[in-house]
């Protein structure tokens, strides 16, 4: 009869017996870095005209390209904020004027569209017929308009409100033209 040893039912049972906690805690944070993933992809694409914008004011700023890359960051990021603001004051603007029956809020819709909804429709075509060139065409559009779509569901410009980070904006548009307006009078004798 052999010897047994003292620690051979410990480490027997653990083997004998695997616990899926560990594959578990594996697939969660799978799932969360997927998660990741693909919101720093749709986010990405949602804001990619915003931030290049940001990226090329930095690049024009004399000396500051090649600096500190926190500063680029948070410069890239500034300006990129900058002009999301700016889409929401126009949007109050262009709600504005529609409310109060002028068609010049049509001219506001146009610049604001091509930034917020045409940019990604064609970077979105563009990366889906590198994907897949053999992708017809057709098809590559059809996926940039339904992410233009999206896109445009995010900014809703014939739809008042904006997210609270651009509330101050969209309010000042808005603001700007219900303004009182003094009334000129004829006091000619």
């Amino acid at each position: 009869m052999a010897s047994p040893h003292y620690d051979d039912g410990y480490a027997d049972g653990a083997a004998a017996h695997p616990t899926h906690r560990g594959v578990e805690a594996y697939l969660k944070l799978l799932g969360y870095g997927l998660l990741l993933l693909w919101w720093v992809c749709y986010y990405g694409l949602l804001y990619s005209p915003l931030l290049f914008l940001g990226y090329l004011v930095m690049h024009a700023l004399p000396g500051v390209h090649h600096g500190n890359p926190y500063v680029q960051a948070g410069l890239i990021g500034g300006v990129a904020y900058l002009a999301y603001c700016t889409l929401f004051f126009l949007k109050g603007l262009l709600l504005g004027l529609r409310q109060q029956g002028r068609s010049g809020w049509v001219l506001l819709l146009v610049p604001c569209l091509v930034l917020a909804c045409g940019v990604p429709l064609v970077v979105m075509h563009l990366l889906l017929s590198n994907w897949w060139s053999s992708l017809p065409s057709f098809w590559t559009w059809v996926g940039g308009l339904a992410f233009a779509g999206l896109v445009y569901q995010r900014y809703q410009f014939t739809t008042p409100g904006a997210p609270p980070v651009a509330a101050w904006a969209y309010q000042g548009g808005l603001a700007l033209l219900q303004q009182p307006r003094t009334s000129r009078t004829n006091h000619s004798s």
